[in-house]
């Protein structure tokens, strides 16, 4: 986001921010599949493994809730840090 808003052109901002929502969103999930994985992996005595997967509505929960809340603010954030910082280094230059 904070790229594609040096042009401040409709279609670019529209791609970057589909890009950007759709990116933020695969790396929530993703990290908390890796996340699960390595706490399965490390888990040795049936208490650890009970503990490691005793909470599998963390993953739908980060799906549904905590991975779109994300991409929302992260490319809001960066899109608005973006449309504001690039007319101030433009007029520095």
């Amino acid at each position: 986001m904070l790229a594609v808003t040096y042009w401040r052109r409709r279609v670019p901002v529209i791609l970057g921010v589909l890009f950007s929502l759709v990116l933020t969103y695969a790396l929530c999930n993703l990290a908390v599949q890796e996340k699960w994985r390595i706490r399965n992996e490390i888990a040795k005595t049936e208490i650890e493994q009970e503990y490691a997967t005793a909470d599998g509505a963390n993953l739908v929960f980060t799906a549904l809730i905590i991975g779109p809340f994300e991409a929302i603010a992260y490319t809001s954030i960066w899109g608005i840090i973006g449309w504001r910082c690039w007319p101030r280094l433009r007029k520095q230059e």
